[in-house]
């Protein structure tokens, strides 16, 4: 890790899609390695990033959050280090809006390049570490947790929890284990809620016995 000299944010952003944005003069690619320099401040306006071999953020990376302009937007990396800089998704006041998905993926494998902070410490592969500000705002959610209201089995398409929530297509829920098997845990995307009866339909079938009443 290298030290770096903090800049005075500048006042104007730019927008990463823009070619003049980068010294280069051409957009990221996969497998570049690239900075976001202390003082600048980026907005990420594209659907999918390439997969970056490494992102240092020294300025401000910022979602775009543009009522006007909304889309869904993926980042992808191998390793993200908020160095000095900060990573923007949403305020408290405008968190990004509820249609879209504001996403991070990591991409990599375990024996993949360490990211190395300072002297021989390592933070490891397939992370995001920071020693800045990462501030992430979703729209509110009015119901965070639900019982199951029937016990679901494997091969489950659906499964049937509260009815009147907020949950919508598109979500990912947690399913918590709830026998003596405590990895019998998973995540699961909703494909459809009805907020009469409760029923989420999957995206993919259940793996594990889920009791429910």
């Amino acid at each position: 890790m290298q030290n770096v000299e903090v800049i005075a944010l500048n006042e104007k952003f730019k927008y990463w899609s823009n070619t003049t944005t980068w010294p280069s003069g051409k957009l990221p690619i996969h497998g570049e390695e690239v900075e976001i320099k202390s003082g600048d401040w980026i907005v990420l306006d594209m659907v999918e990033t390439p997969i970056l071999k490494k992102l240092w953020i020294n300025g401000r990376l910022e979602f775009q959050n543009d009522p006007n302009d909304g889309k869904n937007i993926n980042l992808n990396a191998r390793t993200i280090h908020i160095q000095t800089g900060e990573l923007v998704i949403g305020n408290s006041t405008n968190p990004f809006n509820a249609s879209f998905t504001a996403q991070v993926t990591l991409h990599g494998k375990t024996n993949d390049e360490s990211l190395l902070l300072s002297g021989n410490a390592e933070a490891g592969n397939k992370v995001l570490a920071t020693n800045g500000l990462v501030s992430m705002f979703g729209a509110p959610v009015s119901h965070r947790h639900s019982r199951l209201i029937k016990t679901a089995l494997n091969g489950d398409t659906s499964i049937f929890v509260s009815p009147s929530l907020s949950w919508k297509a598109g979500d990912r829920i947690y399913v918590a284990p709830n026998t003596l098997r405590w990895r019998d845990s998973e995540y699961k995307t909703i494909e459809s809620y009805n907020n009469i009866t409760g029923e989420i339909k999957l995206s993919s079938p259940i793996q594990f016995y889920h009791y429910g009443e």
